[in-house]
């Protein structure tokens, strides 16, 4: 990846996505947050418990399902998650433009992602 100049490696088995390197992978398609279920295949990360969490808070409906290569580009957003990266949404995909299309879903839900650590640290900005 870093070879490459890219910040991750998608994963995938027979043309599903499972997840990244060091990340889990998530897509929003139509107002739903589509995620890779938890088995054999990924290690489900904090993250992405707390970003599940956060969509359903919002009334986003999640679906954990495996998700194809094609779907994940055709996604309004691709969004991955890992300690570091609460809710990062990708932009390009092996030079393929990805996302972009739903950033008010995108936004709801880093918000709800950011503040609800906010509160659990008692922090006022995630700088402090």
């Amino acid at each position: 990846a870093v070879r490459a100049g890219a910040d991750e490696c998608v994963l995938h088995r027979d043309g599903f996505v499972t997840e990244c390197c060091h990340s889990n992978i998530q897509i929003l398609k139509d107002g739903m947050l589509i995620a890779h279920p938890d088995d054999q295949y990924i290690l489900r990360g904090i993250a992405k418990t707390h970003m599940i969490e956060a969509c359903r808070r919002l009334g986003i409906t999640v679906m954990e399902r495996p998700f194809s290569l094609e779907e994940m580009y055709d996604a309004d957003e691709v969004i991955v998650t890992a300690s570091s990266k609460m809710c990062q949404h990708a932009c390009e995909i092996e030079g393929r433009k990805v996302g972009g299309k739903d950033p008010e879903t995108l936004h709801r839900i880093e918000k709800e992602v950011i503040q609800e650590y906010l509160d659990y640290t008692g922090k006022a900005t995630l700088l402090d």
